[in-house]
């Protein structure tokens, strides 16, 4: 039986960062949903549009990515008005 280790240096480093980049501005966009900032629905459905983008440059686009991003951006539009 073969590690996947083989199958992830072929990844590149690219991934990687965009994975670091994308784990940070969630993180702080999540942080924002929770304290009702408005700067962080904007930012987390400008972001979410960039990131399929990109999956669909790399062909590595899913339906599933689609629709939890757009499940979590559209929850932000809904609560827009009571957040500050």
């Amino acid at each position: 039986m073969a590690l996947p280790l083989a199958r992830a240096w072929r990844i590149g480093t690219i991934y990687s960062l965009q994975l670091l980049l994308s784990s940070v501005v969630g993180a702080v966009c999540m942080y924002g949903y929770w304290r009702l900032w408005r700067w962080a629905v904007f930012t987390y459905t400008g972001f979410c549009i960039i990131y399929q983008l990109l999956l669909l440059l790399w062909h590595h686009w899913n339906v599933l990515t689609l629709a939890v991003q757009a499940f979590v951006a559209v929850v932000g539009v809904l609560c827009l008005r009571r957040m500050r």
